[in-house]
């Protein structure tokens, strides 16, 4: 399930068996969207992202959609993995990070039209992200781990022992707010490689 609100009338909402609904009246109604999306078998939806009007959703079995007319129309990517996606970052113009089941994390620099493995430091689900301020990408996953992801590679940060992680969120102040089912997690400001 993810949500995302382009400003406070017009939002998107994703989840279970490939149900997408959006609203132009702040929440009050909500119209389906899920005709628009090339989602056959009814997979679910994990992650919501946008970056201008582009849109991404991730769900299961490598479900990976894009549109770049702010949701008008929909494209299945094509990826080398099949596998669970249960996050997905927009970091950079024509940049895209999926990341999911068993630590799988990928990433394009062209769109979407070619993908390569960021090599991850455990096969632990990746369970969220997020990108903070300065542009860096992090992480969570299941092991309570917050991996940033820099070039080809996945490297844990030094963090106080945390549960499994379902949430990231940067705070203005540039602390970061982890969330778990154990509740919010106010960390310190984390000290990432340029």
């Amino acid at each position: 399930l993810d949500l995302h609100f382009f400003d406070a009338k017009r939002g998107l909402v994703v989840g279970a068996y490939g149900l997408a609904f959006e609203t132009q009246d702040g929440g009050q109604s909500w119209t389906s969207w899920t005709h628009r999306l090339p989602n056959p078998k009814g997979s679910h939806l994990y992650s919501l992202r946008a970056r201008g009007d582009t849109l991404l959703i991730t769900g299961e079995q490598g479900l990976v959609l894009k549109s770049s007319d702010a949701g008008r129309q929909f494209q299945p990517l094509t990826l080398p993995y099949t596998g669970s996606f249960f996050t997905a970052e927009l970091p950079g113009t024509n940049e895209i990070v999926v990341a999911g089941l068993r630590g799988n994390i990928w990433r394009s620099a062209d769109g979407g039209a070619n993908w390569s493995q960021v090599a991850s430091p455990v096969p632990v689900s990746v369970t969220a992200s997020t990108v903070l301020p300065n542009g860096q990408l992090l992480l969570a996953n299941q092991a309570g781990g917050i991996l940033q992801v820099s070039g080809a590679n996945a490297t844990p940060l030094k963090t106080p022992p945390l549960p499994p992680l379902n949430g990231l969120q940067p705070t203005v102040a540039g602390a970061l707010v982890a969330l778990s089912v154990q509740g919010a997690i106010a960390l310190p400001p984390i000290a990432t490689q340029p």
